[in-house]
């Protein structure tokens, strides 16, 4: 089963009229590779919530608690994010480093990545602050992965960091992937 929504079918944004959980479910039902009942469940508990009146603790608790919280969060913020939100950035932002090294947070933050410049441009700084240390990480090199997709100025980061000190590319199977996204990005 896929444990992020970038390894399953992208959710329909949020549709005028249409209530968060029906519109996170409608790619759901068809989903037949998820444990529908699970993720529905969660998705029903999740979407009760304003994005904006989330504690720290509900946004890092629905990140990393397991995969169909985490699934369901993500898909729930791909849905409803519309436009930034100031009190979710900050909690983001604070909690990032937990996030992006964690075995389900790396997803959201792939998620966030993908609908908010402004959280993109946080991770894309964590990312380059902390490179080598992520580099061999087999949750964060996900995030870089995910970045080199989104980012030339990230993609051109790695390449110089990889000219620079070329064993990095192959020290281990997390880097070797990076590698290998880096020279996806490139075609």
């Amino acid at each position: 089963c896929p444990v992020s929504l970038m390894n399953s079918p992208y959710p329909n944004s949020n549709r005028v009229g249409q209530n968060a959980t029906e519109s996170c479910l409608v790619s759901t039902v068809s989903d037949k590779n998820l444990s529908n009942s699970l993720l529905a469940r969660q998705l029903e508990l999740i979407s009760q919530f304003e994005l904006g009146d989330l504690s720290a603790e509900q946004i890092v608790e629905f990140s990393t608690r397991d995969k169909y919280v985490s699934l369901a969060f993500q898909r729930y913020l791909y849905t409803v994010w519309m436009k930034p939100v100031p009190t979710f950035t900050a909690v983001i932002s604070k909690h990032l480093e937990a996030l992006a090294t964690h075995q389900y947070g790396n997803y959201v933050l792939q998620v966030l990545s993908l609908r908010d410049p402004q959280i993109r441009s946080l991770v894309e700084d964590a990312c380059r602050r902390n490179f080598l240390q992520w580099l061999g990480n087999e949750f964060s090199s996900r995030l870089l992965q995910h970045l080199l997709e989104l980012s030339p100025s990230f993609q051109w980061f790695v390449s110089t960091q990889f000219s620079l000190r070329f064993e990095l590319c192959r020290q281990d199977l997390s880097s070797l992937f990076v590698t290998v996204g880096l020279i996806k990005s490139a075609c």
